[in-house]
């Protein structure tokens, strides 16, 4: 196992304030310092870890908030500029005819519009209200499924086979 100077250690503490993963760090310090270390050594220092010294946590705190912070400043982290980059590409593909690539940049803004590239899910009942919940007995539970599937067979016979509706249902 590796010896670590604090310029290892600081470099290590960067990585996870940039979101970086022990084995990608343990790559970055490999390359950057030819110097092999392992997962364990790299965990060591990260802030979860409870026996890191808490002065390699609040290092960790001070490079976070920095990263965070620089990489808001960035153009191709918000969402609006993303959104009329992809507009422009869009706009382009389009004059020149390229129609599949056109179609991948509608559905990828699609997918950025709807927060499809967040961690983030909100889950609402009818209306954007809270979703009801009740506690039902497997007899309730049985009786109310028997019900929905009715109404559903009675829908699908109202519609035929044809699929349009049918005034008058077969006899």
């Amino acid at each position: 196992m590796a010896s670590l100077s604090n310029e290892h250690k600081v470099f290590i503490i960067k990585g996870f304030a940039a979101f970086q993963t022990p084995s990608q760090i343990v790559e970055s310090v490999n390359e950057e310092f030819r110097l092999r270390v392992t997962r364990q050594q790299v965990w060591k220092y990260h802030p979860d870890n409870p026996q890191t010294a808490d002065k390699w946590k609040e290092l960790y705190e001070e490079f976070h908030a920095l990263f965070v912070k620089e990489t808001s400043q960035h153009a191709i982290f918000q969402k609006s500029y993303r959104g009329a980059e992809l507009t422009d590409m869009y706009r382009k593909a389009k004059a020149g005819r390229n129609f599949q690539l056109a179609s991948q940049l509608l559905e990828q803004g699609a997918k950025e519009e709807g927060g499809l590239y967040t961690n983030r899910r909100e889950l609402t009942g009818k209306g954007g209200g809270p979703i009801e919940t009740a506690a039902m007995t497997l007899d309730q539970w049985t009786e109310q499924a028997a019900k929905r599937t009715a109404q559903v067979e009675e829908t699908m016979v109202m519609l035929g086979d044809d699929g349009e509706a049918n005034p008058t249902p077969p006899t």
